[in-house]
């Protein structure tokens, strides 16, 4: 079994839990280089996840940049990266439709927990991006992998009051595919091998299975699985 390691920074930063069929790539540090941007995405607390060796859970890339302002800021929201997003709002606000290289420093990452040991890992953490909404809103994310089972949870915890709409989309890797077996429960394909994917939850969210649009390199953009959960109402949830 490989050690798992994270690249730390005061302020959050990647974090990777692995042995040596299953890696989980996580992302909770600052936008861009010094808040400002650049080449960084409203990604935080978004991850990529192989599991017995299949890639299932996929970063959707950056596709092009200055080619089109509509696809660089598609591929730069929140709603292109597998974390909470709050009321459709990004996580780092965009400064203007046509500035497609500097994001405002909303989200500020706070990591509450890394333990990686033998049996498992464990990552939590947070971000800011939402404290300017009413009630200052703060999502809280947990990922456990487990070594000896290969299969991991994510746990996603919205603090705040008032009735808002959490939306948690999941883009699956390309070539993956999802049948629905029962409700809270769908099974995943890829490369022959079968993997579950259960979730619950003790208040109502709404399930949908859709198209995403993965990029594997600079202009290249292919169609994969999107999972989507939303619930409208009252927080915390």
């Amino acid at each position: 079994m490989m050690p798992s390691s994270s690249a730390m920074f005061p302020d959050g930063g990647f974090y990777v839990m692995r042995n040596g069929v299953d890696h989980i790539f996580i992302d909770c540090g600052p936008i861009g280089l010094a808040g400002r941007g650049g080449h960084g995405h409203n990604d935080c607390l978004s991850f990529e996840a192989v599991l017995a060796g299949c890639r299932l859970v996929s970063d959707c890339g950056s596709y092009v940049y200055t080619a089109s302002a509509v696809e660089r800021n598609n591929f730069r929201s929140t709603g292109y990266h597998n974390t909470p997003q709050i009321d459709g709002e990004e996580i780092n606000r965009f400064v203007r439709w046509d500035h497609l290289w500097t994001l405002h420093n909303d989200a500020h990452p706070r990591v509450t927990r890394w333990d990686p040991g033998p049996e498992r890992d464990v990552f939590e953490g947070g971000h800011s991006g939402y404290a300017r909404l009413r009630s200052e809103i703060y999502p809280r994310r947990t990922i456990t992998l487990d070594h000896e089972r290969h299969s991991f949870e994510v746990v996603d915890d919205i603090a705040g009051v008032g009735v808002h709409t959490v939306t948690i989309p999941l883009h699956l890797a390309a070539g993956v595919t999802a049948r629905c077996v029962r409700p809270g429960e769908l099974l995943l394909t890829s490369n022959q091998q079968e993997f579950l994917l259960l979730w619950s939850s003790s208040q109502q969210w709404e399930f949908t299975i859709g198209e995403g649009r993965v990029s594997p390199s600079y202009g290249v953009v292919v169609a994969v699985v999107r999972l989507h959960w939303r619930r409208a109402g009252t927080l915390p949830a």
